[in-house]
């Protein structure tokens, strides 16, 4: 009888059905499944390691920007600093050039007060010798009045 269903063809293709699933099961599914959990969990690795090398490029910008704020307020300082030593040198400075130039004022008014008892005495000793000259010509006499006169000539000082 020809019918639909024969049992013998059946079994065997039963048989062979378990046969392929499981040649396909050893040789393809779990080494497939094997190989997928391995990608996944490789692929999970690389995820968590580009989340922590975002979060190391965050940190690191993070302190690339204190370091830099650091940086500019440590200029500013800086800056600072060597204004005010600027100014306080400056102030040394003009001090130092005022009491120089006052130290060489009281000088040269010495030199001059010292030159000009200087004139005074020589002019003094060119008037008596003068005035003795006189005395001697008008009263012939080299020793008269010449006490007299260094006694009695006034000492001028200014």
């Amino acid at each position: 009888m020809d019918t639909l269903f024969d049992l013998g063809s059946f079994i065997i293709q039963g048989i062979n059905f378990l046969i392929i699933a499981l040649v396909l099961r050893k040789f393809f599914f779990v080494p497939y499944m094997k190989y997928l959990a391995e990608e996944t969990a490789k692929r999970l690795e690389l995820e968590k390691r580009i989340s922590d090398s975002a979060s190391i490029v965050d940190d690191a910008q993070k302190e690339a920007e204190n370091i830099r704020d650091k940086a500019r307020q440590d200029s500013k300082s800086i800056a600072a600093t060597i204004v005010d030593n600027a100014k306080e040198e400056a102030s040394e400075m003009l001090q130092k050039a005022t009491t120089d130039a006052e130290n060489t004022r009281l000088k040269w008014m010495a030199d001059i007060d010292l030159e000009r008892k200087e004139m005074v005495n020589t002019l003094k000793s060119k008037v008596l010798d003068v005035a003795i000259r006189l005395n001697q010509k008008l009263f012939g006499n080299n020793d008269a009045n010449v006490d007299f006169l260094k006694k009695n000539t006034p000492s001028i000082e200014l």
